[in-house]
């Protein structure tokens, strides 16, 4: 920080090695007073495509989900989530649930949610369901688009009880009791 004296600021001391001016202590300890902005870049991400749609991929069983995860990944979806069979049984008995379980076929052991943004979201689904159906990892996948999109998050969040501290918690304790990832994954369904 840059000190203030009596008669003003310690100017001297935001001299650098050489003689050079420490931009970044002279405006920070003037707060602002020594100099003012004329011109500003500004680096933005844009914002992402309002079209969306999520690809619900039905799977036989846990260990599917978690391959079809690995090739969900390959697409390019912007987020991809699991629930598994115990969610969906919860669901089946809340009347909230229910109505957010439109794109449910059958009874899976565990969905694989990819959602998906922009221009090509059709192009990346193709892909991703005929490489889960080639692999027999998904006997279904259903596709919610636009506003729907929401009630799919809804019906995953819906029964999602534990606080953020308590789901590390869980984990860290499923991690500390497994030797390998394939062993933790199990651990998660028992």
């Amino acid at each position: 920080s840059l000190r203030r004296r009596s008669c003003g600021y310690a100017i001297d001391e935001a001299l650098g090695d050489g003689g050079a001016v420490d931009l970044c202590k002279l405006l920070c300890g003037s707060e602002g007073t020594l100099a003012f902005i004329t011109e500003i870049k500004v680096s933005l991400d844009p914002l992402p495509p309002a079209e969306g749609m999520v690809l619900c991929a039905h799977c036989p069983s846990l260990e599917a989900s978690f391959e079809a995860n690995l090739v969900a990944l390959r697409h390019g979806p912007v987020a991809v989530e699991l629930m598994d069979g115990r969610i969906l049984e919860l669901g089946k008995d809340n009347l909230e649930a229910q109505r957010n379980r439109f794109f449910v076929e059958g009874d899976p052991a565990a969905l694989l949610i990819a959602e998906f943004r922009g221009q090509e979201i059709d192009a990346a689904a193709d892909a991703l369901e005929a490489e889960l159906r080639a692999l027999g990892l998904a006997y279904a996948c259903t596709r919610v688009y636009g506003s729907e999109v929401s009630r799919v998050w809804a019906l995953r969040t819906h029964f999602a009880d534990m606080t953020p501290v308590e789901a590390m918690e869980f984990l860290k304790d499923r991690v500390a009791k497994t030797v390998s990832n394939e062993e933790f994954l199990m651990s998660l369904d028992k």
